[in-house]
């Protein structure tokens, strides 16, 4: 659930980074699909001729995708090898991105005949990509037309084709039709003109006594261009030598102040400053929470918003009928100009942009770039209407933005217009003269820098070929895959000190949210995962390590935490080698404790002492509330965290099978003490998302964000693992292990280990492997397994000491084994945690007290593993997932496969 979660908080913002310049990291990984095959170029190398080689940069989510497409073309060019080169390493960057470095180009044009992301009028002018205008001519199977309108010209300019588009969408305007109903306002449809939208965003902005309380359009992510750019055409005139700004025009002076009227003076729009942005802007968080009657957004993420509720989704508005509003966005490949292979890397390039590589993931969808793949895949015939309508409207009225020197000036005028600061006319005025001199200054620096270096492709550094001695095994690092740069290293290390064996680090493919341990398994040697051991086909797919363990009399279990090693022990047989444990901890605001004067939380602290903690931090009321703690946004978690610790018995597992107890006496008074941190307390928000509702689970990470990097949160709870989004570098974060309470500690979080496939042929060579990754201290993101290394000078200095003598604490403190821990290989009782979490609710919102929601769980749980029982059910994901739907056809499709 947290993968799925993961997923789809990411995909805006990932999505979003396309409407920009010219990509230069990483893009989204798409799903596998069928190839649809070009007209190839047959050729067989001769006898004892090696096929050329060429270099393929794709980001480390894309890996999975390219793979089994790079299959497909060799078979048909058998005269070609297509060797993939990781852009995250190159760039030495993780997975989840970051800022990309000055000469990004510079290293993946030397490090790649073929790169995956599209180049811009900066790249070009350092001669670092290949005109790609020749080949194209010299192709008599190209087919410009086949492209969609705009996919090929974004790609165009001083007489060349920089990038060959593989994939587009479009920026359309969603809504709710709900808002729209109760508002009385009837829906937008394709063609609908600039005054119908100005007049529709009033109708649905919300007063009460002259205060805005719902705006009538939302920007999710900023972004103004096209509702100016998309009505006057290009505000920089790129036909000119030097380029001419057009800011002082009659036209787009008038398209800027309609613009900047619906924010000031119609008010039918938000605006906030930057600074009081935090995870996502403010607009983001109206979206996600379902409080914007119209937004804008990627065509490429209707599948998710159509999840969230009753959503409609239109172009962007016209002027005229021949009126080109809807910005195209593209994803692309280019060539390097230092390729030595260029013939090869074209015909590689062309039958990507012929493949189906439309879906990424259940949520995501985007165009292929050309018209006889979608044909070829029935992409039209599969989807809904409406979108298809936007669309098609979209395409015939679609116009490409190419931000060059200058637009910044613009930018900078526009929001010192909607700040108030400057009339649009000075504004505007100022903006001219400083693009004028922007440009003039970009062209002198162009005219006096130092030439960049012809560019030469130099292949990576090659590891010791499988020849006869060498064994080649596959590992899938999983969710390690976060920092897959760190397992490269270590293969690299551990190939050094073992040259007969080479360790080939596997992408997985994160956008699948069908994976398990056991399909895991089947696509690798060795693999990392957490322990789901309990599952028979589970066990089928990988190997008992107690053959490994009396063959190596040198190994011992003793170096491994006996809590965490326990995890992976089922009826007496150790079936994977513990990596790693990424515990719970609560994280803090060292400021706001500075600034109450209460002392930091001890190692040995209590749920009193958080109690007393949370209490003295709280103070102020409403929107400035700061709180004293914040929980997750699927507040279910918290609360098992922090009622354990109070004595909450939720699990009787010495019945066979085990019998869910939520109305235990302890657990009743568990839940009040929980309950009463906001009703009674006030010292913590709710986060009340049912745990199938993606828009209120968004919604609350994006609060949650933004109450802790806005300094509203004193304290937090955290996973061991770096946030993704946010923005915290500014705070200066504490860490604590999890109070105790009168059970002590549990310990709890989430357990990592390494496991042999059953299927591999090379099961020395994983053992040798595995064992190796437990030594290192750099692989964990949390706390290592072995003692020696959690306890060396090469952790604490990795991690800082404050934090390794937590993780420490979380381990040497855990008491008895969590509820976590109990939950894992147990996928039949997951019900039972929604019960608890619904009953939660009901208590927090006065709608039953706790012995009355708690009983009504426990008679639910009660008939749910009657059904579990007579149907033999507790090892059969199927057959239980039946018997949750059978007591209680309420729960969530996601439990069922859904």
């Amino acid at each position: 659930m947290k993968k799925k979660l993961l997923f789809v908080t990411l995909i805006v913002s990932l999505l979003l980074a396309a409407c920009s310049e010219k990509e230069e990291t990483p893009s989204p990984t798409p799903v596998p699909a069928t190839p649809v095959p070009a007209t190839p170029v047959p050729a067989t190398p001769e006898a004892g001729e090696e096929p050329t080689t060429i270099l393929f940069a794709v980001g480390d989510f894309e890996r999975p995708l390219y793979e089994s497409l790079i299959e497909s073309f060799e078979e048909a060019n058998p005269d070609i090898h297509v060797q993939l080169v990781s852009i995250n390493e190159i760039l030495e960057m993780d997975l989840v991105g970051g800022e990309a470095p000055d000469d990004t180009w510079q290293r993946l044009a030397s490090r790649a005949d073929v790169i995956n992301g599209g180049a811009s009028r900066e790249t070009v002018q350092q001669g670092l990509v290949r005109d790609l205008t020749p080949l194209i001519q010299a192709d008599p199977n190209f087919q410009r037309d086949d492209f969609y309108p705009g996919a090929l010209e974004s790609n165009q300019w001083d007489g060349g084709t920089w990038s060959l588009p593989t994939r587009v969408m479009f920026n359309l305007i969603f809504y709710d039709k709900d808002a729209f109903d109760e508002a009385g306002v009837s829906y937008p449809e394709p063609g609908w003109s600039w005054d119908d939208f100005l007049t529709k965003a009033n109708a649905l902005t919300v007063r009460e006594g002259g205060v805005v309380i719902r705006w009538g359009f939302v920007q999710p992510s900023t972004f103004h261009l096209p509702f100016i750019e998309g009505r006057t055409g290009p505000l920089i005139d790129q036909t000119t030598d030097p380029p001419t700004p057009r800011f002082d025009q009659p036209e787009v002076a008038e398209a800027v102040r309609w613009y900047v009227d619906l924010y000031l003076k119609e008010e039918a729009v938000p605006y906030f400053d930057e600074e009081e942005g935090a995870l996502a802007s403010q607009e983001q968080t109206l979206v996600e929470s379902g409080e914007a009657p119209m937004w804008h957004e990627p065509s490429a993420v209707w599948a998710y918003r159509k999840e969230q509720g009753n959503r409609g989704v239109v172009p962007y508005p016209v002027d005229a009928p021949d009126s080109r509003t809807s910005l195209i966005m593209t994803q692309d490949v280019t060539m390097s100009a230092g390729t030595a292979h260029p013939d090869a890397a074209w015909r590689w390039m062309d039958f990507l942009s012929r493949q189906d590589t439309s879906r990424q993931g259940p949520f995501v969808q985007f165009l292929p770039a050309r018209r006889s793949v979608a044909e070829s895949i029935g992409f039209w015939d599969e989807m809904d209407e409406e979108l298809a309508d936007a669309l098609h409207y979209a395409i015939d009225h679609g116009y490409v933005a190419q931000t060059t020197t200058g637009y910044d000036a613009f930018l900078d005028a526009l929001e010192a217009t909607l700040s108030g600061e400057k009339s649009v006319e000075a504004a505007l005025a100022e903006a001219q003269t400083q693009a004028e001199a922007d440009i003039q200054e970009a062209q002198a620096d162009q005219a006096e820098a130092t030439p960049v270096p012809t560019v030469v492709v130099t292949a990576p550094k090659e590891e010791a070929s499988a020849g006869e001695g060498v064994v080649t095994i596959s590992f899938n690092p999983y969710l390690g895959a976060l920092d897959m740069q760190a397992y490269r290293d270590a293969a690299q290390q551990f190939h050094e000190a073992h040259p007969d064996i080479q360790v080939e680090i596997q992408m997985p493919d994160l956008t699948d949210t069908s994976i398990t341990m056991r399909s895991i398994a089947e696509g690798a040697d060795c693999f990392q995962w957490t322990p789901d051991i309990q599952n028979p086909e589970n066990q089928a797919a990988i190997l008992g390590l107690k053959p490994f363990l009396d063959a190596d009399p040198s190994f011992t279990t003793d170096d491994f935490y006996p809590s965490v090693l326990e995890k992976f022990t089922w009826q007496g047989q150790l079936w994977g080698l513990p990596a790693g444990l990424l515990p719970y901890v609560i994280e803090y605001n060292e400021d706001l404790f500075d600034a109450a004067r209460v002392d930091d939380p001890a190692l040995d602290w209590t749920t009193d002492d958080f109690v007393e903690l949370a209490a003295a931090l709280t103070r102020g009321e409403g929107e400035d509330k700061q709180y004293g703690f914040v929980p997750q946004y699927f507040e279910v978690n918290d609360l098992l965290l922090l009622i354990e610790p109070r004595g909450a018995q939720l699990i009787d597992e010495s019945a066979d099978p085990p019998t869910l107890t939520l109305n235990d006496p302890a657990t009743v008074e568990a839940v009040r003490w929980y309950a009463g941190l906001s009703t009674e307390y006030g010292v913590k928000p709710v986060f009340l998302a049912d745990i199938a509702n993606i828009t209120e689970a968004n919604a609350f990470y994006i609060e949650r964000e933004a109450l802790i990097s806005g300094g509203r949160a004193a304290m937090w709870t955290h996973l061991g693992l770096p946030a993704i989004g946010g923005d915290r570098d500014e705070l200066n974060i504490g860490v604590a292990p999890l109070p105790a309470g009168i059970h002590g500690a549990s310990g709890s979080g989430t357990a990592f280990g390494c496991f042999i496939s059953a299927q591999t042929e090379a099961r020395q060579a994983c053992w040798q492997w595995i064992t190796f990754l437990t030594e290192q201290p750099g692989l964990t993101g949390g706390l290592p397994a072995r003692r020696s290394v959690a306890e060396s000078d090469a952790y604490r200095q990795q991690v800082g000491d404050e934090r390794a003598a937590v993780y420490l604490a979380s381990v040497a403190g855990a008491e008895h084994a969590s509820v976590f821990d109990s939950l894992t290989g147990q996928g039949w009782l997951v019900g039972g945690m929604y019960w608890l979490g619904r009953a939660y609710s009901q208590v927090v919102a006065g709608e039953a007290s706790v012995e009355e929601a708690l009983n009504a769980a426990q008679r639910i749980s009660d008939d749910y593993r009657a059904c579990v029982v007579v149907n033999d059910a507790v090892s059969d994901p199927k057959e239980w997932r039946a018997c949750l739907l059978e007591v209680d056809p309420t729960l969530p499709a996601f439990l069922f496969g859904q």
